[in-house]
């Protein structure tokens, strides 16, 4: 297997996805571009559901027992709400594994214009999203 550069008859993911023209092709890449930007986003998004803001300590000591008592809420409810926002965690973990092994297969296609779009689709959407996932830089010289 080696990169090409060939268009025509080239199937990307399923048996009825073939470029069998130029246009078809650049709508692939389009499309392509646009899965792997919104790969980058989707990464954000889920990072942004663990992130401190959503988790906040004010809401962690609303829920948490205080000198024994409760606050007026019970284990049942805490639980139900804890796996309301877990299984939704869960389908946006499995949902962004599938785009990326979607990227992966195009890329593995070896055509070099596919894996161009996508390295330039999740480039462009780090550049756009990637921002909320950086954490405090410190000076490391000092």
């Amino acid at each position: 297997m080696s990169f090409h550069w060939s268009y025509f008859g080239q199937p990307i993911l399923f048996k009825t996805w073939v470029t069998n023209s130029a246009g078809a092709y650049v709508l692939s890449l389009l499309i392509v571009f646009a899965v792997s930007l919104f790969s980058e986003y989707w990464s954000s998004y889920r990072y942004s559901l663990n992130s401190d803001k959503n988790t906040s300590s004010a809401n962690y000591e609303e829920l948490t027992p205080l000198n024994g008592e409760r606050r007026g809420h019970s284990i049942g409810k805490l639980y139900r709400t804890f796996m309301k926002s877990h299984l939704w965690k869960t389908i946006c973990h499995m949902l962004g594994f599938m785009i990326s092994y979607f990227i992966m297969l195009v890329v593995m296609t070896f055509n070099a214009g596919l894996g161009i779009a996508c390295v330039l689709g999740v480039g462009l959407g780090y550049y756009l999203f990637g921002r909320s996932r950086l954490g405090v830089v410190e000076d490391i010289c000092h």
